[in-house]
């Protein structure tokens, strides 16, 4: 061959090179892409599926066949028709961006105070508004497509995976809510009181014969409740066996075959722990911390005891609540008698409502007996206010004898004297006064156990009745099942009860204008923050991209809704997550903007008062921190 005819050649084959590689982008390379495009939008559906099995199914049915919410799964949403799936996406994009004003509908987007990204929102999207597929059918026989199968595929795997228990009371609790164990403890170990501070590393008698070494700060009560004594005595007092694992749990253990003992829990030679409507004795001396909401019908009937008895045991109780009704719901409080006569010298911190608060009675009618505006704010320390005779005292957190007595310019006798107060006063560290409210109880041999039937645990779930709760576990509807057991939910189930919280309609106006006006356009109740019970040690706020969210020893309330408790002296870390932000304290901000992700600032709270933590860029970012004495 010449070297004519190989230039030739090379030219020819570089041609045909150039032809197929032109052919190839001409035809093959957009069937890849539309095959790449079908690739996604299959994959975008499938992650849909699992986002509404996981989010939707609460209130719109496992199938989107609807319930709380609208049906979903329906033919309008499924037109392709150009024009009415581009509104239908829109629609189904901005409801589940903004919710629904007035609905149970929220807002889902996570700028918005949701927990889904866009792109997830966009997954969702196409979930609800894809196609019929030829020869795919429901369970009903209905026409569907892949990824409803997909999201009722992922719907069984949560209920498998998931379990509901039996709730109720257990030996522990029941011990904690009666006192039992700290006396035991301080009577064996020759101790003043069950709060008489003990030395670390002090050896400890125990009831059941066990020897420990005391914690730093540990008194006869907390040691009760970390080692479990009163459950173990209760249970040692009615004969139950019991347990107690290497990481120190008290249990009641099952024996024989599960499967028979759930079938027929009353079978004899099964134990399986407590029961719903089982009784207990109890030991000798156990008091009654009274509930928030319980009355005096309700305490002796879960007690086996009568309301004459609780009365006749407490006189207090009955002269500081004014003899209320059998059916009367009590606040749980400690409430303490002031003599006739009797003024409020006010402390460091004190307002006009915190001291009305504090005294049970309206602030406008303590700011008239001491001609005082309703309004006014900060009362100077050491300022003498009237109280009307008959004034009570609701006793607060770190209170304690002598301090009641000094603030209303009485002896501590005087106090004990006025309330018939012996032991039942419950004093704890530094002689506090417990603000939980006490009585007293005679022998106790019928305590009713509390615990939950079918009917109960399935009101806490959707598509969930006694009767498929009970046939997903092979018991009858109205069997009763031991206390902590774990039950199946049934394959339809739809997850939790949603909630009953309604779509105020600020999402989509927050950046626009503040809750507080809105509520003010809308009608809307104004945001609450209540100050809470517990105090707290180790407080984080965390702003991220609208919100405030505060983590107090580390449990994170809701966002924009939480208020914390802490004492005089305490650092607050503020940490940005995400966005621009300012820390203001009351209206000050603390040095510069968050300008940056992990940015801290810290600021310690040396005076007691209520502080509102705002944002100069996000009106509607809130937390409160209350600073107590």
């Amino acid at each position: 061959m010449n070297t004519q005819r190989q230039i030739f050649l090379i030219v020819v084959l570089m041609f045909i090179s150039v032809a197929g590689c032109a052919a190839y982008a001409a035809i093959d390379l957009p069937i890849r892409a539309e095959r790449q495009a079908d690739f996604f939008e299959a994959e975008s559906i499938e992650r849909g599926a699992l986002l509404y099995a996981n989010n939707c199914r609460t209130c719109h049915g496992i199938r989107g066949e609807g319930g709380v919410g609208l049906t979903l799964n329906k033919a309008a949403f499924r037109n392709q028709e150009p024009l009415a799936l581009t509104q239908n996406q829109d629609l189904i994009r901005r409801t589940l961006i903004c919710g629904r004003a007035g609905t149970l509908m929220p807002a889902w987007l996570d700028s918005n105070g949701g927990s889904l990204t866009a792109m997830q929102i966009e997954h969702l999207v196409r979930l609800l508004t894809a196609p019929l597929e030829d020869g795919l059918f429901d369970a009903n026989g209905n026409p569907t497509n892949r990824g409803w199968l997909e999201a009722v595929h992922f719907a069984h795997n949560l209920n498998y995976e998931s379990a509901a228990s039996v709730t109720g009371d257990t030996l522990s609790l029941i011990a904690k809510a009666h006192g039992i164990g700290g006396l035991e403890i301080a009577a064996l170990n020759g101790l003043d009181s069950e709060y008489a501070a003990i030395a670390k590393g002090t050896e400890i008698r125990l009831p059941d014969g066990r020897t420990i070494k005391a914690a730093e700060n540990d008194d006869a009560r907390k040691i009760a409740i970390r080692e479990n004594v009163g459950a173990i005595l209760i249970a040692e007092l009615n004969g139950l066996d019991y347990g107690i694992d290497e990481a120190g749990n008290f249990y009641l253990p099952y024996e024989g075959d599960d499967e028979a003992m759930m079938l027929n829990p009353d079978a004899e030679n099964i134990a399986t722990g407590l029961l719903p409507g089982q009784t207990l004795r109890l030991p000798s001396g156990a008091e009654y911390q009274v509930q928030p909401g319980a009355t005096f019908e309700t305490i002796a009937e879960q007690h086996g005891i009568t309301i004459a008895e609780i009365r006749n045991l407490n006189s207090f109780l009955v002269n500081v609540l004014g003899d209320p009704a059998p059916d009367a719901k009590l606040t749980g409080k400690r409430v303490l008698f002031l003599p006739n006569e009797t003024s409020y010298t006010a402390q460091a911190g004190d307002t006009l409502a915190k001291i009305a608060i504090a005294h049970d009675i309206p602030v406008l009618a303590l700011a008239e007996d001491n001609g005082l505006e309703e309004d006014v704010t900060a009362i100077t320390e050491g300022t003498k206010l009237s109280l009307r005779d008959g004034t009570r005292y609701v006793v607060q957190f770190g209170d304690t004898q002598a301090s009641i007595a000094s603030s209303h310019g009485i002896t501590v006798e005087t106090l004990r004297s006025i309330n018939n107060i012996g032991w039942i006063l419950k004093l704890g560290p530094d002689d506090q006064v417990s603000t939980e409210l006490w009585i007293s109880l005679p022998p106790i041999n019928s305590y009713v156990v509390h615990g939950a039937g079918l009917s109960e645990i399935a009101s806490g779930f959707g598509n969930v009745t006694a009767s498929s709760l009970g046939e997903a576990n092979h018991v009858a509807a109205d069997a009763v099942l031991p206390i902590g057991k774990k039950l199946h939910f049934p394959p339809d189930s739809w997850g939790a009860a949603p909630s009953d919280i309604v779509n105020s309609g600020t999402a989509c106006v927050q950046h626009t204008v503040s809750t507080s006006a809105f509520s003010t356009i809308s009608g809307a109740d104004p945001i609450v923050i209540d100050e809470p019970n517990a105090i707290s040690q180790d407080v984080v706020v965390l702003a991220n991209s609208n919100d405030w969210t505060v983590v107090a020893d580390g449990k994170a309330g809701e966002p924009n809704r939480t208020g914390v408790k802490i004492t005089a002296g305490t650092t607050v870390t503020f940490e940005n997550v995400v966005g621009l932000h300012t820390v203001t304290v009351d209206g000050d901000q603390l040095g510069e903007d968050f300008e940056s992700p992990g940015a801290i600032r810290t600021f310690t709270f040396e005076s007691p008062g209520e502080y509102q933590i705002t944002c100069d860029y996000h009106p509607d970012m809130l937390a409160v921190v209350f600073v107590t004495e």
